[in-house]
């Protein structure tokens, strides 16, 4: 009797990727048992978990365990540009801190060097392509269950809002920072959508890049709006392949969340019209939030005037702000750039600029030297982090994000995905004319 199976599964070990239960084709595509799970690794994950759900209140216990796992391990400690940067940026923050004429704790410095600290675990324990791969996806669930749907839920089942503007909690309790962060989760989400990984990782891809826009409008912030178009731009445009199809998904996926957004996101979306002229900008939102946020800009340019070298010291600019405008009182500057400049002077704006350079130089380069890589899914993901950074740092420019410690974080991931493709470009049999053109240390 002939049998009617197809003839592709009658042999053992070729079935189609694609028939296998989804457990079972995810399981091989993380590769647990190829993870090294090192002391490190597993501090620094539950670190994450803890500092982005709150579930509980130990992720310092979580980063001395991961930092005592680095000093303690196998590996030789990794100290690339990036990393030394970053910890000069920090001494110059604590002379800022140290010389400041304006009152203020020394927390938001304690806090830069935790962040400090972070930076450096996660560039060294995230060296492995299986334990980044598992880290993106840990990152875009917790993402997902937690700031994403506490916002959500927020604004539909508690009606907790700030002027019908909903987030989480602390880190993710200013709407404006729940939407410049979700916009650099959308970039990790929009770089599992490639067709390497399993069906069940691209359809939560798929969805998160559903959600994550919508709740980036939810959020109704100018910033995050412009980041999202930044970030919708060049993520179409930087498609070589089937750029119609990449266009027709970005309406579709546009559609959708314009059709189910609140009528109150596109009355302030409505406002920018008035954002053209000084005399009108005040009428941008019925709060007046844009009419204040351009006084204290020209209040933070004499400030940044008085103290070009220096700073006023890393947290501090709201006293100063109360100082050089009591009718204001104390605000925040609204501007990452500007913000950094007026807490640690021109230096540490060019410290800060100069750590953003040399990772974007560099995933450009090794992007540029891999390109006969490009259709792989590692090389796609690397530029989608580079836009998504992009649209982040676009945001950048109405919001102050500075000194947010997922920032880091998303700058770990692209120094780690960076090495990762650098690595692989190096293989004799990734097809490169020349191999020894791409480094594998910063």
């Amino acid at each position: 009797m002939i049998s009617s199976r197809p003839a592709a599964s009658r042999f053992p070990g070729t079935e189609s990727s694609e028939r296998r239960p989804s457990v079972v084709r995810l399981a091989d595509y993380l590769v647990l048992g190829q993870v090294p799970w090192t002391l490190a690794y597993v501090g620094f994950l539950a670190f994450f978990v803890i500092t982005t759900t709150y579930l509980v209140d130990l992720g310092t216990a979580a980063m001395a365990i991961a930092i005592l796992g680095l000093v303690l391990g196998r590996d030789r400690i990794r100290w690339p540009l990036p990393v030394c940067i970053l910890l000069v940026f920090c001494v110059w923050a604590a002379l800022s801190t140290a010389l400041s004429e304006f009152p203020g704790d020394i927390m938001p410095l304690v806090d830069l060097g935790k962040v400090a600290l972070v930076f450096l675990v996660a560039i060294n324990v995230l060296r492995h392509p299986q334990a980044l791969r598992i880290f993106l996806l840990l990152y875009l669930t917790c993402f997902a269950l937690f700031p994403t749907r506490g916002t959500i839920f927020n604004y539909y089942i508690y009606q907790y809002a700030d002027f019908g503007r909903p987030s989480w909690r602390l880190l993710f309790g200013n709407p404006n920072d729940m939407a410049a962060l979700t916009l650099l989760a959308l970039g990790l989400a929009v770089g599992f959508l490639h067709k390497e990984a399993p069906r069940l990782v691209r359809f939560g891809a798929f969805l998160a890049c559903l959600v994550f826009p919508f709740v980036v409008l939810l959020t109704q912030s100018r910033a995050g709006f412009i980041g999202l178009l930044v970030f919708a731009l060049l993520a179409m445009f930087s498609t070589t392949r089937h750029r119609i199809r990449s266009f027709v998904a970005l309406i579709a996926i546009a559609a959708t969340v314009i059709a189910v957004a609140p009528t109150d996101v596109w009355q302030r979306v409505s406002g920018f019209r008035y954002g053209t002229d000084a005399a009108t900008i005040g009428m941008m939102d019925p709060e007046g939030s844009a009419g204040e946020r351009w006084e204290i800009i020209r209040t933070s340019l004499r400030i940044i005037e008085d103290h070009p070298v220096l700073g006023v010291g890393p947290g501090r600019y709201h006293e100063a702000n109360l100082v050089y405008s009591p009718l204001i009182g104390s605000k925040s500057v609204h501007n990452t750039y500007l913000e950094v400049l007026a807490e640690t002077g021109a230096p540490g704006l060019l410290l800060f600029l100069w750590l953003l350079i040399t990772l974007i130089r560099r995933a450009r380069k090794v992007r540029h030297d891999a390109r006969a890589l490009r259709e792989s899914a590692e090389w796609r993901r690397l530029q989608l982090l580079e836009v998504g950074l992009y649209g982040f740092l676009a945001a950048g420019l109405f919001g102050t994000y500075g000194f947010l410690s997922m920032l880091y974080m998303y700058l770990a991931i692209l120094f780690a995905q960076t090495e990762m493709l650098a690595a692989l470009a190096a293989k004799p049999s990734s097809g490169l004319v020349s191999p020894t053109s791409v480094h594998t240390n910063v």
